[in-house]
């Protein structure tokens, strides 16, 4: 067994045993790799403690970490590493500290994803720019900008999924993990064309698109389809919907939404998404 299996072993054992205390004595544990010889072992180590880290609230060391893995991974896993990067900050967003502390370390992860964005458009990669622009939106909503957060989509190609990428849990994981962001942005800004390209990138069945039914039922029935199919895009989805509340000073549009959902109140969601423009 490889170091990096190892501490990646007892980190899940922590997060099973929902123990901090475990979590934090992982964190300052020592697992030697030699980073010249052993690269991608003391990538991975360095990544997976920068998520540590920012689940922990210890932002200085997401940073030094971050740093780390980033400095050592090969160029062509780079928007990867740049990613998790800026995401290992989304928990500052539950957090009860200071909103001037909040939108400091937002910033900070906002640049990481800006980067991440510049990495893409070397690469020419559509799913790659899409990720990115739905995250950075995403932070920059939370911060209040919405002509930005808006902007993040221009020129961004809304290609659907390959049917076959679906059903194979190592392929589009970023994709299945972030893409839910994108319409936490669309909701609040109450974008119809925004949650219909988003809603086409994902989509199994696009009958439902192209039929008759209502915006919400067709929102409804192809996220149904994806929650059933892909536990990345479950996971991003649950945790919005039970922590909407506390980022409801950010997306208040969306926090009503979710209080509709939690009501089964379809009718009101049906007037809720008629009036997107």
């Amino acid at each position: 067994m490889g170091i990096f299996e190892q501490f990646n072993n007892e980190y899940n054992k922590a997060i099973d045993a929902k123990d901090i205390s475990r979590l934090f004595t992982l964190l300052g544990n020592e697992f030697e790799v030699d980073k010249d010889c052993n690269k991608q072992e003391y990538v991975k180590i360095m990544s997976l403690k920068s998520v540590m880290a920012g689940m922990l609230g210890d932002f200085k060391m997401v940073i030094l970490y971050s740093e780390e893995a980033y400095k050592y991974c090969e160029d062509r896993e780079k928007w990867d590493y740049m990613v998790k990067w800026g995401v290992n900050y989304l928990p500052v967003m539950f957090s009860s500290m200071r909103v001037a502390k909040k939108q400091e370390l937002l910033k900070l992860g906002l640049e990481q994803l800006n980067i991440s964005s510049k990495l893409a458009d070397q690469a020419a990669a559509s799913y790659e720019k899409l990720v990115s622009a739905c995250l950075r939106s995403f932070f920059a909503l939370y911060l209040g900008d919405k002509e930005k957060a808006r902007s993040y989509f221009n020129g961004i190609e809304f290609v659907p999924i390959p049917i076959n990428d679906f059903n194979q849990s190592g392929k589009m994981v970023h994709m299945f993990s972030h893409i839910f962001k994108g319409f936490v942005v669309a909701i609040e800004l109450q974008d119809k064309e925004l949650l219909m390209n988003l809603l086409k990138v994902i989509s199994i069945d696009d009958q439902i698109l192209h039929g008759e039914e209502n915006l919400f039922l067709k929102f409804q029935r192809t996220l149904a389809d994806i929650i059933d199919v892909r536990k990345e895009f479950k996971a991003d989805f649950d945790v919005f919907y039970r922590s909407s509340e506390k980022i409801s000073d950010s997306f208040p549009f969306f926090h009503i939404f979710v209080q509709y959902l939690e009501q089964k109140n379809v009718k009101a969601l049906d007037m809720f998404f008629a009036v997107f423009k």
